[in-house]
């Protein structure tokens, strides 16, 4: 939803470059908070889900790959690898990894200011 959020925002200030939402879910970017409470409960309808629907994406010129993972990210290069295969490249890129977070293990993750 962070991702979906960004890219929004980005066209609403006015930007008009590419942009590629790239999420494991097979769906495109969806409410989680009314996915676990409203509609599992049955008092909310299927359209509440999404975020915003498909169309939304596609005349926003905001590309989506769903089912889709990152596995590497060449900062260097500019580009990340897709877990099928495919590389992109990018001008600039946000990490938006999911409301829980991957706790890195490395030296050093137990410090007093390092915060997840």
């Amino acid at each position: 939803a962070a991702g979906g959020a960004a890219a929004e925002m980005l066209r609403r200030e006015g930007y008009d470059g590419p942009i590629t939402l790239i999420g494991a879910d097979e769906f495109l970017p969806y409410d989680r908070p009314n996915l676990s409470k409203d509609y599992l409960a049955g008092t909310a309808p299927e359209e509440w889900i999404p975020l915003r629907p498909a169309d939304f994406y596609r005349e926003q010129k905001i590309d989506t790959l769903t089912d889709t993972s990152v596995t590497a990210i060449d900062p260097k290069r500019n580009q990340v690898t897709l877990s099928d295969g495919r590389s992109l490249g990018y001008g600039a890129s946000l990490l938006a990894t999911g409301a829980e977070p991957v706790r890195l293990k490395i030296p050093g993750d137990d410090l007093p200011h390092v915060c997840y």
